[in-house]
């Protein structure tokens, strides 16, 4: 199952533009299918979108890389926060589900009054 978070970012720097790019935007993180995150698409405040591409000659491209390099550091803030966050959700996602608990015991005690 795919699944998807959407992870905001405020003032997420990149290391090779130095301290002056501040960036601001939501990252959407989808399952790799083992429990792990990969960027599959970043949209800064404002509207830009940017996306994998194997042309990375573009601005666009560049940004892409350098932010996903970010996210996917554990040892920065927001990549240690994006693996923190994907790990509650995968949590969350594995827990039991409590309507289905409350529906056995309503069956089963109404399968014993009968």
């Amino acid at each position: 199952m795919a699944y998807e978070l959407q992870f905001t970012f405020d003032e997420l720097q990149i290391p090779s533009f130095g301290i002056g790019m501040l960036l601001y935007g939501t990252a959407y993180l989808q399952s790799t299918g083992d429990g792990e995150f990969f960027v599959q698409s970043i949209q800064l405040d404002g509207g830009a979108w940017l996306t994998p591409t194997r042309e990375g000659s573009t601005l666009e491209a560049k940004l892409y890389r350098e932010i996903a390099a970010v996210l996917y550091d554990e040892t920065t803030p927001y990549g240690g926060k994006a693996a923190e966050d994907w790990a509650i959700e995968m949590a969350d996602l594995r827990g039991p589900d409590p309507d289905r608990a409350y529906e056995e015991h309503r069956d089963s005690f109404l399968h014993a009054a009968e």
